[in-house]
């Protein structure tokens, strides 16, 4: 049985391709107790860890493996179903990549059917894993996680993070935009944390910023207790081989920049 372990950020989450629902407030497989706990936090929110397995004849190593892993609200509220929403579209674009109004289940399948044309026995079989976990939670918001590992042909996996952040009120995601008061600003100062990071890779010219114009901002922003975390995907603004990049940043240096979450 074939395991794609997907790091996401705070924790490890394994997707193997066939496991029920378990309750998230019971760790299971290599999910780690904080992810329980993040869950616990809000006696109003009620998570229940959810598998999909878009394949579940897929048994033996010929096949197309396709499975998500994420908190799935469970209560019927407005705010419990905007949640699931705000997850949902996540994942899906993991899996297709367009998130054209396909269901989850049905773009997991779509992927499967779509993935299976033209295989033999020669063929690396394509997959596509993918998970949430509650990475943070203050009085005003959640923040999630995800990751996604997969492949369909080509000379290497492909791996893909995201960050969700919800309003704990309304459950809607909070966008970029909601969040920046002061783009030039935040990009001078990631350019500049960036740059106390990742000294040989500018130096080396490897991470893609031309001199004099402003430092691109990651499309993924992250939550934690005292800082905010900017992601950027392989390729956002560096070759495959530079893999993933982040970058920390302390919210009382971001005070006016970035809105403030309490």
């Amino acid at each position: 049985m074939k395991i794609i372990s997907l790091l996401i950020i705070t924790g490890l989450i394994s997707c193997k391709k066939s496991e029920t629902a378990t309750d998230a407030t019971k760790p299971s497989r290599n999910i780690k107790d904080n992810r329980a706990s993040s869950i616990n936090a809000s006696s109003k929110i009620q998570f229940k860890e959810t598998t999909i397995n878009f394949n579940p004849s897929c048994k033996e190593e010929q096949c197309v493996a396709a499975s998500v892993t994420y908190p799935k609200a469970q209560g019927n509220t407005s705010v419990d179903k905007n949640i699931n929403v705000a997850l949902e579209s996540v994942l899906k674009k993991f899996i297709d990549g367009e998130n054209n109004g396909l269901s989850l289940q049905a773009a997991g399948e779509s992927f499967v059917k779509s993935a299976a044309v033209d295989l033999d026995e020669n063929s690396e079989m394509p997959y596509s894993n993918s998970g949430c976990e509650v990475q943070y939670q203050s009085k005003t918001a959640l923040s999630f996680s995800c990751g996604s590992e997969s492949y369909g042909g080509g000379a290497h996996p492909n791996n893909e993070s995201a960050f969700v952040i919800v309003d704990v009120k309304t459950g809607k995601r909070i966008e970029n935009s909601e969040l920046i008061k002061d783009r030039s600003k935040l990009s001078e100062l990631l350019h500049t944390e960036m740059q106390k990071k990742y000294k040989d890779q500018f130096e080396q010219n490897v991470i893609n910023h031309e001199e004099g114009t402003p430092f691109p901002i990651s499309k993924n922003i992250g939550l934690t207790k005292s800082t905010f975390l900017f992601h950027y995907n392989t390729y956002e603004i560096a070759p495959y081989v530079s893999g993933e990049l982040s970058v920390e940043i302390e919210k009382k240096s971001l005070k006016g920049i970035v809105t403030t979450l309490q």
